[in-house]
């Protein structure tokens, strides 16, 4: 991350359910069984309590579902740093207030 500290992130698959749980930590914070779907942010509502927040991108818009999904690179995960965070908060926050119109 910028400012050199780090956030170890774990991913588990279970089969039964056909779903992807991730768990992350850094300092102090740590959160666990979030289960992975296509989001801009799947920790926005940490974003005042964490200078960052991860991703989940899909190439066919399919919530991550298979065992696959992240070796043939058909769901990407990215660590999103403050400014990224705060873009995504502004473009969601327009798109909700402009939908209202």
């Amino acid at each position: 991350m910028a400012d050199n500290t780090s956030v170890v992130i774990t991913l588990d698959f279970f089969p039964r359910s056909q779903r992807w749980v991730l768990s992350a930590t850094r300092d102090t914070f740590s959160i666990k069984g979030v289960t992975l779907c296509i989001h801009p942010n799947l920790l926005r509502s940490y974003r005042r309590v964490i200078p960052f927040g991860i991703a989940c991108i899909s190439k066919d818009n399919v919530h991550p579902f298979d065992i696959n999904d992240f070796q043939n690179a058909r769901i990407k995960l990215y660590i999103l740093d403050n400014t990224d965070v705060e873009t995504e908060v502004s473009d969601v926050e327009t798109a909700y207030y402009q939908s209202d119109l």
